[in-house]
């Protein structure tokens, strides 16, 4: 009898409701002066979403995710966001150097020009007028102004409850696909574990917690509601976001398609919203340029122009450093900075990636899982990321997910042959 009350959803959703509030009322206060996007002053927006993924994760993995659950999640959201609400409406500015200004920058010049040219050589003097940053992350921030006018701390917290929505389909995804109560578990942990990262991309201003979003979408139209049309549509936005996804986005697309019948619509639609920045280099600059203009490699040692390069020139400790990522350490200026918001979930991430592909039954699948997640997701990470770690982590944390969750619906419906 006690113990079905306490594990009850409504039981659950007062005690976080009553904590979440008190957490709230005690950090609040460090937000009223502070007029910057992000830093130390608003660890109280860490609060709801962390919460609310918690309150879901456990009610759905006891009782499913049902309706009724994801309604009660977003009361939780709003409920502890109360002690606080006032602030959000505050307006306020992108902090200074970070990507963020400069996304900031592009959104008004779009808006005040009504223009969709992305505005990069406003910045970079001596580029052309073709994209020289990552380019959609923009026109969402611009339609987002366009609707709210003003940069309000609202908008980030609206972000937060978007991301989240996400993550709760995701869970809804893996439960219906897995049943491995280990391996549910422990993939449910990852999501957890990894929020308070996403939540402080999100804050910062980042796009990376948009391509997780496109993500999740994808996985999750094709995965639980059998609908390849909308799975392709969220699917082909993501390399708009970081176009570094375009490999991985390929092999999913061609495994989309390997069983379902793709219609010449779908097909049609797929590219016509993966060639967008084709479209606006040709448009706007005259280029026949899909991806964005890329200064350096991160790992290589330039002299006084970016084209004196030689092979002797790699950079070791850069490429160790990527590596190291993974345990949740960063090497800067000959010193170690420790994560903490990353280092439990790449570590549980270390051993899911693993253990995940033990999980495959057959020797073709677990070959398909291991080599895509190696070849098109980490080791492009690997020799790529470079600032604002661990931003390149937390999405290929989600690629190699996404190829996990694909792969093993396929494995168990046997699409590949010889058993190992």
């Amino acid at each position: 009898m006690y113990k079905k009350i306490l594990l009850s959803k409504y039981f659950t959703f007062i005690l976080f409701s009553l904590i979440g509030v008190v957490l709230s009322m005690f950090f609040s206060k460090q937000m009223d002066t502070f007029n910057y996007m992000f830093g130390k002053e608003i660890i109280v927006l860490f609060l709801p979403s962390f919460f609310v993924v918690l309150f879901y994760t456990i009610n759905g993995f006891l009782s499913g995710f049902s309706n009724k659950i994801f309604i009660l999640s977003l009361f939780l959201f709003l409920v502890i966001c109360i002690p606080f609400w006032g602030q959000v409406f505050k307006i306020v500015q992108p902090n200074k150097g970070d990507d963020f200004e400069k996304t900031f920058f592009f959104t008004k010049n779009m808006i005040q020009n009504k223009t969709l040219w992305g505005g990069d050589q406003l910045l970079f003097k001596e580029a052309g007028k073709s994209y020289v940053m990552q380019p959609g992350f923009r026109y969402f921030v611009a339609v987002e102004l366009l609707i709210f006018k003003e940069l309000y701390r609202f908008i980030s917290v609206l972000n937060l409850f978007l991301f989240i929505s996400a993550l709760f389909f995701l869970q809804k995804t893996i439960d219906h696909l897995i049943n491995n109560k280990t391996l549910k578990i422990l993939l449910f942990l990852l999501v957890i574990l990894s929020m308070p990262y996403a939540t402080k991309n999100i804050l910062m201003g980042l796009s990376e917690w948009l391509a997780v979003f496109f993500l999740i979408g994808s996985v999750y139209f094709y995965l639980y509601r059998n609908n390849l049309f909308l799975a392709l549509v969220f699917l082909a936005i993501i390399p708009f976001i970081r176009q570094n996804t375009l490999p991985i986005t390929m092999i999913v697309f061609m495994i989309y398609t390997l069983k379902s019948r793709l219609k010449l619509s779908y097909l049609i639609s797929f590219i016509a919203i993966l060639l967008l920045p084709l479209y606006h280099n040709l448009y706007y600059a005259g280029e026949w340029r899909f991806f964005t203009s890329v200064f350096e490699w991160p790992f290589l040692n330039y002299g006084n122009s970016s084209t004196s390069v030689k092979a002797t020139d790699i950079s070791v400790s850069h490429l160790l450093n990527n590596i190291t990522h993974y345990i949740g350490f960063d090497f800067k200026n000959g010193y170690i900075d420790f994560m903490e918001e990353s280092f439990l979930f790449l570590w549980l991430f270390i051993f899911l990636f693993i253990y995940m592909g033990r999980q495959i039954a057959s020797k073709y699948g677990r070959y398909f899982y291991y080599l895509t997640s190696i070849f098109l997701v980490l080791v492009p990470g690997i020799l790529l990321a470079t600032d604002y770690y661990p931003r390149f982590e937390f999405v290929n944390a989600y690629l190699i997910l996404a190829v996990f969750l694909i792969t093993y619906k396929f494995d168990r419906e046997h699409i590949f042959s010889l058993r190992a």
